[in-house]
């Protein structure tokens, strides 16, 4: 029996993803939970490392990302068909590096990014079906997480040397580091408004800071727990954060 390891709403309300340990995915009427499609991923890996599989919408609902530790499909989720697969460099790379486990779209729903475990992060179009990828970073010492802006010009990353990495996605040039955790930098966000940028380490703080002038508007430690998810209110007035024993909010 398969277990479910995670699911999203589309943008519309109309259906739902699911992903399961078993590398399928399915597609749901979200009003009569029937099932729309079955995608199997399996049948575009090479080689099978882990099967369990974590879906994403595009902002705009018009692609399906399913990201399995092999590698990153994308669905038309209308259709149910394969748009694009991205994979490792080369087999022999791909037990030790290429594990793909985190894959964020740009808010036009353009472009992707990954990070490998080998700390290398690169960004794809998902347009170009055949190309390889339009821009590749090599940031020392590991990266964690990786978020788009929200007007998709900037690229933060969560590392795990303890700071927060932010780059141009146009040229790959680093716009500046945020210092101030003192254990590695574990996720990490944008506001929807792109003023301010939140960040949690295993340091067990979590930071605010705001991107105008790197300055660090709020740092607190939530009674010695660990955050495990981020995320901002929708006007980025309001900060949300998850750890053992629930969910906590700020004002910023």
């Amino acid at each position: 029996m398969s277990a479910i390891t995670s699911c999203a709403w589309s943008p519309d309300g109309t259906v739902i993803a699911s992903g399961d340990s078993t590398a399928i995915v399915r597609i749901w009427d979200a009003s009569t939970f029937r099932p729309l499609h079955v995608l199997d991923t399996t049948k575009t890996m090479t080689y099978k490392v882990s099967e369990k599989v974590q879906v994403t919408f595009t902002r705009d609902g018009r692609w399906l990302g399913s990201v399995s530790n092999t590698q990153y499909c994308i669905w038309d989720p209308r259709s149910g068909k394969l748009h694009k697969v991205i994979g490792p460099d080369s087999p022999q790379r791909y037990i030790r590096y290429d594990l793909m486990r985190s894959v964020p779209f740009d808010p036009e729903g353009l472009r992707i990014a990954t990070i490998s475990w080998s700390g290398m992060v690169k960004i794809y179009s998902i347009e170009d079906q055949l190309g390889g990828p339009q821009l590749i970073l090599r940031p020392p010492g590991g990266t964690n997480e990786v978020a788009f802006s929200p007007d998709g010009r900037l690229l933060l990353a969560a590392m795990k040397d303890g700071t927060v990495r932010v780059w141009d996605t146009r040229t790959g040039a680093q716009v500046f580091r945020l210092k101030g955790h003192e254990r590695e930098v574990h996720t990490a966000c944008f506001s929807p408004c792109g003023r301010y940028i939140a960040s949690a380490s295993w340091d067990y703080t979590v930071r605010v800071w705001r991107t105008r002038d790197r300055a660090c508007v709020s740092a607190f430690q939530p009674r010695n727990a660990r955050v495990s998810h981020l995320a901002f209110s929708l006007d980025g007035n309001t900060f949300f954060f998850m750890r053992d024993g629930g969910t906590i909010w700020f004002d910023v």
